[in-house]
């Protein structure tokens, strides 16, 4: 628990509220028969959805879009080393702000750099 004389303030993180029109607050059920409830459920493995956003996307008029193809084992050794130095630049960014940005500019143009490397590499 903070005290009032801690030197930090409490952090408000976590998703922002949705708006009213964002918010999904009508439940309605629906009777299906059982051809079409295997139907439902296979396009909602097939998809990676949910069953109800299966529903929404076909209500709405909407596509449902198709999974992405597979990474290759390259893409994944990419998006690895794209982690990773997203990790650096949160680094030097949180010393950057301790240290000062002119003290820190040389090594955050260096991660800047290295990530466009791996990116053009995509």
């Amino acid at each position: 628990m903070e005290t009032p004389s801690s030197p930090h303030r409490p952090r408000r993180g976590g998703r922002p509220p949705a708006t009213a029109e964002q918010k999904q607050t009508h439940t309605v059920p629906v009777r299906l028969t059982e051809a079409e409830h295997t139907r439902l459920v296979v396009e909602a493995e097939q998809y990676h959805k949910s069953k109800a956003e299966v529903l929404r996307a076909g209500w709405l008029g909407g596509v449902v879009s198709a999974p992405l193809p597979p990474l290759t084992v390259e893409q994944v050794a990419l998006l690895r080393q794209l982690a990773g130095m997203a990790n650096n630049l949160n680094q030097v960014t949180r010393m950057a702000h301790t240290a000062g940005y002119p003290r820190m500019a040389e090594a955050i143009a260096q991660t800047v750099q290295q990530v466009n490397q791996i990116l053009n590499q995509w």
